[in-house]
């Protein structure tokens, strides 16, 4: 009511399949938003029986970008392990064959690495650049587990001071390949207290963004 939290993204997972819920279960959404800066981030669900058509899931996006578009809204591709949609790039396709303006994709770098990208990050951001509507960042590690577990995320998802992937050369790729957006701390089963996880995500965030800085400048020069 104070204006002081800004949610920049809602989300949620659509059975594309069954066409009419998953349009009405959009366009309910889309109406709560309308005149808001809130972007739609879309998951495309794993279809439990049968195989989704690429060209169904284009027209999916096609009707669901033009009733957002009426609303000012824009619906931003949610790339995610196991779902129907899985990397960035796999949602660029599907931005560039909708061809409809508001539609975006999002980066995460837990899913990015879930999808085998941990030593081609750079080259990944660079792919998908100029379509990033937002990226969020967490502690990870560098190689993945089998991660055949039901919900088991903690290789990919830490808090962010932990874990031995390089966090701040995604940030600094990020940078590089042009993107300016909101970064999102991304968080799932937490096993730490809120206030010791977040606490210590922001002074490493800070710390993230000091050594990128150095780096950025001093190759300026």
């Amino acid at each position: 009511t104070n204006n002081r939290l800004k949610i920049p993204a809602v989300f949620g997972g659509y059975n594309v399949q069954n066409r009419k819920s998953a349009i009405d279960l959009f366009k309910s959404v889309a109406n709560q938003l309308k005149g808001t800066k809130t972007a739609i981030w879309v998951i495309v669900n794993q279809p439990k029986n049968g195989i989704l058509d690429k060209n169904e899931v284009v027209s999916f996006f096609k009707e669901i970008a033009a009733y957002a578009d009426k609303l000012k809204l824009s619906v931003v591709i949610y790339p995610h392990d196991k779902t129907y949609i899985e990397s960035a790039k796999e949602a660029l396709w599907y931005v560039k064959e909708t061809k409809c303006n508001n539609l975006f994709l999002s980066f995460h770098l837990c899913h990015e690495l879930r999808a085998g990208n941990a030593n081609r990050m750079n080259e990944a951001i660079a792919e998908v650049a100029p379509y990033i509507k937002m990226a969020s960042i967490c502690g990870a590690d560098s190689i993945m587990e089998d991660n055949t577990a039901p919900g088991y995320w903690y290789d990919a998802i830490k808090p962010l001071s932990k874990g031995n992937y390089d966090t701040s050369f995604f940030l600094e790729c990020l940078i590089k390949n042009g993107y300016r957006g909101p970064i999102a701390l991304h968080t799932f089963g937490l096993k730490e207290p809120v206030n010791e996880h977040f606490s210590l995500s922001i002074d490493k965030w800070k710390e993230i963004k000091r050594e990128v800085s150095v780096r950025l400048n001093k190759n300026e020069k």
